[in-house]
C-alpha cells in the first residue's frame, strides 16, 4: 500500500469516527428529549387525576349507565325536577315530534324503553328510536327551566 492509499484510508476512518460520534450525540439528544417529555406526561397525568377526582359523576343505577355531573343533578333539582334522570327519560319518550323519520309497514317511530336513552354530561342525551322494523339514533341537547324540559335536536339518523 502506498502512502496516498494510507492517507485516504486514515481520512476515511477519521470521517467515519466523526460521523459516528455526531450521530451518537444526536441519539443522546433525542433520548434526553424523550425523557423530558415522559416526565412532563407523568406530571400532567397526576394533575389530570386530581382534576378528575374533583369532578363527581353520578351513575344511575339502571341496566345501562347514564353519566351526569353531580352539579347538573343539583341544578335540575333546584329547577323543579323531582327525579331528574327519570324525568328526562320520561319526557323524551313522550316527545315523538323530535323524531323526523316516519315508521314503515304500519310502525310508529318512538323511544319505547328507558334503556334506549343515555344521559350524558353537559345537557346531552343519546337515544335510540325504532318502529319495530327499522332503528335510528338521536343526539339531543336539553335544558331545564322551572320544572320544564326543552329539547334541541343535534343529529338524527337511521341505521
Amino acid at each position: 500500500m502506498n502512502s496516498i492509499e494510507r492517507l485516504v484510508w486514515v481520512v476515511l476512518v477519521i470521517l467515519l469516527v466523526i460521523l459516528y460520534l455526531n450521530e451518537r450525540q444526536e441519539v443522546n439528544n433525542v433520548y434526553k428529549w424523550v425523557l423530558k417529555q415522559n416526565e412532563q406526561l407523568v406530571e400532567l397525568d397526576s394533575l389530570l387525576s386530581v382534576v378528575i377526582d374533583d369532578v363527581d359523576f353520578i351513575v344511575s343505577e339502571t341496566e345501562h349507565s347514564d353519566w351526569i355531573l353531580e352539579s347538573e343533578l343539583r341544578y335540575m333539582l333546584q329547577e323543579g325536577l323531582s327525579d331528574p334522570i327519570s324525568d328526562i327519560k320520561e319526557d323524551l319518550m313522550n316527545r315523538k315530534d323530535l323524531i323526523a323519520q316516519k315508521g314503515i309497514l304500519g310502525g310508529v317511530m318512538g323511544i319505547y324503553r328507558t334503556d334506549q336513552i343515555r344521559i350524558l354530561p353537559g345537557g346531552y342525551v343519546y337515544a335510540l328510536y325504532e318502529d319495530g322494523h327499522i332503528r335510528g339514533n338521536l343526539i339531543l341537547h336539553y335544558e331545564v327551566k322551572n320544572g320544564q324540559i326543552s329539547w334541541d335536536l343535534i343529529k338524527s339518523s337511521l341505521f
